[in-house]
């Protein structure tokens, strides 16, 4: 089974526009790894598509159904796909490999809105309180670890900014009746606190405690 040069261009055209790689592998198998996430991204998509071809066939003649797809993670091995599809042509593998991508598409997406809603949301909080309330603030969310609370509602209405973040990133009020805006309030929100709502490592003997009338 031999590609003709058209075919062979076929499937090198195909392959750089999803950005894959080459990677030569046993018995002159030839392999493109295919990097899910956006092109040029900081933070590339930790999941990969492989295109390949039976051994058997490795001159992979693009219009017989001898063409295998795979997804897998980032420190994939060969026999471990998450999904694997074979026996199929080159066009259906390149189809199966965008629908794959689509979907990293839309959760990179999804991440991306959520880390802004939580940035904008920390600093908009952060705005609202003096120094003291704010170091008091993230030494309290310590014992919150876990529990799905959060101390910034001791000293002020925290759902305020957090609103104001939402709005300024979603494109609208927050519905409480709408799961979407609730994953995206609830992701956000867990994000914040993690990340800058508590106080990470030990805390120094340096760090004062308010008193009960200074929350603010």
């Amino acid at each position: 089974m031999t590609c003709t040069n058209e075919q062979l261009e076929k499937i090198d055209n195909a392959m750089g526009a999803l950005h894959g790689y080459v990677e030569q592998m046993g018995g002159g198998l030839t392999a493109w790894w295919i990097n899910l996430g956006p092109a040029g991204s900081d933070e590339p998509s930790k999941r990969y598509a492989l295109v390949t071809h039976h051994e058997s066939d490795h001159e992979g003649d693009p219009d017989e159904p001898v063409w295998i797809a795979g997804l897998y993670s980032e420190n994939y091995s060969i026999g471990d796909a998450e999904e694997y599809r074979a026996d199929v042509t080159f066009d259906a593998a390149v189809e199966i490999v965008r629908g794959w991508r689509l979907i990293e598409l839309r959760a990179h997406r999804r991440a991306t809105i959520v880390d802004r809603i939580a940035r904008d949301f920390v600093k908009l909080l952060r705005e609202g309180l003096s120094d003291a309330a704010w170091g008091q603030l993230r030494f309290d969310n310590i014992a919150n670890i876990g529990t799905g609370c959060c101390a910034s509602h001791d000293f002020c209405d925290a759902n305020m900014p957090m609103a104001e973040a939402f709005e300024r990133h979603v494109g609208h009020e927050p519905e409480g009746d709408c799961e979407r805006d609730a994953s995206f309030w609830n992701d956000a929100w867990r994000l914040a606190q993690r990340r800058d709502l508590t106080e990470q490592g030990s805390i120094g003997a340096s760090h004062v405690l308010l008193d009960e009338g200074d929350k603010s």
